[in-house]
């Protein structure tokens, strides 16, 4: 990818970005690199990034290229689509469409990006910004189209000026709710997405001798939210699906469920069907 291209990307984003080392604000020179008043610099990359975090080591990360290559294929078969469906009409619902004025989403945790992607086909008007901390992830979201901006960051310090965004996207990822609450606008929202209790259920019951903790629970990840903040409207999307061979690999390949199963562990688990059942929400963040 020609860098110039990159940077035509950015420049719309330009104005909401800031430093994650100082939190000064950004500029584009000369179409190369974003950089900060203090003088913190960071390169663009031909492959189609901004690494904001590049002193991170994480070559001891489990989550790399193999596993987001499975997911990549899940999410073609359309496992997550009625997933991202929801998540579209939700945002939808709460920010609807405005004349002249985009809207501004950051998938916070992005992963190999599907749910940005779809996102941005679905509204026009918006202005969808993906960040992970993983750089394959990222490396893996600017393979796809349509091409978005992808920034390699620290969730935790989001590279976003305060109250820049309309929207922050949280799906299957840890949250830092006082970063969301700093960058969305006091309108804003954040659209959260996590596992049902049967998530992936056929999985960890025929893995359930293998696996750390064979059940899942969500009460306390839906405590901790709604103790930091007010949710709006909840629903939950569950769909089951019969898998074929390949399919049943790639969803054992893909989930954090598996990482303490060798190969060999992996492939010996029978699974034919595989359910999806995950709980959206829109809240906002107590401040």
């Amino acid at each position: 990818m020609k860098l110039e291209t990159l940077a035509a990307r950015l420049t719309p984003l330009v104005p909401l970005l800031r430093c994650p080392q100082c939190g000064a604000p950004f500029t584009l020179p000369v179409a190369r690199s974003l950089l900060c008043e203090a003088g913190h610099c960071y390169d663009l990359s031909a492959k189609g990034y901004v690494n904001l975090a590049p002193g991170r080591d994480q070559r001891a990360d489990p989550y790399d290229a193999a596993l987001f290559a499975s997911r990549a294929r899940v999410f073609a078969d359309g496992f997550y689509t009625p997933v991202a469906e929801a998540l579209c009409a939700l945002i939808d619902r709460h920010a609807p469409p405005r004349s002249g004025e985009p809207l501004v989403a950051v998938d916070a945790g992005c992963g190999e990006g599907f749910y940005a992607r779809t996102l941005a086909a679905h509204r026009p008007d918006a202005l969808v910004l993906g960040i992970d901390l993983n750089r394959e992830a990222i490396l893996a979201a600017a393979r796809q189209t349509p091409p978005l901006p992808w920034l390699v960051a620290d969730l935790t310090r989001l590279p976003l000026r305060d109250g820049a965004a309309d929207a922050v996207l949280d799906v299957l990822t840890p949250a830092d709710y006082r970063a969301f609450a700093r960058v969305l606008k006091p309108e804003g929202l954040l659209y959260k997405a996590i596992p049902a209790d049967d998530y992936l259920g056929e999985l960890r019951r025929a893995a359930a001798d293998s696996l750390r903790e064979g059940e899942y629970h969500n009460a306390r990840v839906v405590e901790h939210m709604q103790a930091h903040t007010e949710v709006l409207e909840h629903q939950t999307v569950r769909h089951t699906y019969a898998l074929t061979p390949a399919q049943a690999a790639d969803i054992k390949r893909m989930t954090p469920l598996t990482f303490g199963l060798t190969e060999a562990q992996r492939e010996a688990i029978p699974l034919t069907q595989i359910t999806v059942a995950m709980e959206l929400f829109a809240c906002r963040p107590k401040r």
